[in-house]
């Protein structure tokens, strides 16, 4: 699952904080709980879908870095 927003308090302002080891927590509609630990940071260029494609993450987030001109990526495996 890829899941991309702003770079604002109100959404992925605060993810450039996680290290390595950290965990994320996701729930769905239903009530269920995911749990993922990060695994891997990358900054990329707006264009590298491909990249950002890539690799058997269960989960990648992503944002624009504070200046707009890079993507800030953020993987995950599922725990």
């Amino acid at each position: 699952m890829i899941i991309c927003a702003h770079n604002s308090y109100a959404h992925f302002g605060f993810l450039y904080r996680m290290n390595t080891g950290d965990t994320a927590v996701l729930s769905d509609i239903d009530g269920n709980v995911f749990t993922y630990q990060l695994f891997e940071q990358e900054i990329m260029r707006p264009g590298d879908v491909e990249q950002l494609n890539s690799g058997e993450w269960d989960l990648t987030l992503f944002t624009c870095t504070f200046d707009g001109l890079q993507r800030r990526v953020f993987r995950f495996e599922k725990v």
